[in-house]
């Protein structure tokens, strides 16, 4: 970075102070949090979530710790066929796509005239999407599937299973 550039920046830095009023000071301390899923204490049920595991793992760690991961395998488990549903739906909306009387199968254009001949299965996800969405449903369905069989692989390591 050239020492013009520099000047230039602490320049621009004087005129950005951040927020004057204490409204403007409590919007901006929530600018970085998105959902609050890593937050220390998110509400006081946390806390009371908090408490009631740790007198779980007291009292019975190896039973605490399988409910765990029974949790977790169905979680995943969920997940996972979320994403085969969803590539599902999508194949079928496109092999059995709804028909309209004097138009052709393929046609997908949204401006169907005529006589519904056959609902098929309607498109939930558009073409244009799919792009976008394709790579991310297979990188989802890739992690649930790995994620699953470790939660497995450890309930029977711990010979919990």
């Amino acid at each position: 970075m050239t020492a013009e550039k520099i000047e230039i920046n602490r320049a621009n830095a004087q005129h950005s102070t951040g927020p004057k009023t204490e409204e403007g000071k409590a919007k901006s301390k929530l600018n970085a949090q998105i959902h609050g899923i890593l937050a220390n204490v998110f509400n006081g049920e946390d806390e009371k979530f908090i408490e009631a595991a740790k007198k779980k793992l007291e009292e019975n760690p190896q039973a605490a710790f399988k409910e765990f991961l029974l949790e977790r395998i169905a979680t995943w488990y969920l997940r996972l066929q979320r994403a085969r549903l969803f590539e599902r739906e999508f194949l079928q909306s496109k092999l059995d796509p709804p028909q309209w009387e004097g138009n052709d199968a393929l046609d997908l254009s949204f401006l169907h005239k005529g006589r519904l001949v056959n609902k098929g299965h309607t498109e939930t996800v558009s073409s244009e999407a799919l792009d976008r969405l394709t790579d991310t449903v297979v990188r989802y369905e890739i992690t649930a599937e790995n994620r699953l069989l470790k939660c497995i692989q450890l309930l029977k390591e711990l010979e919990l299973l």
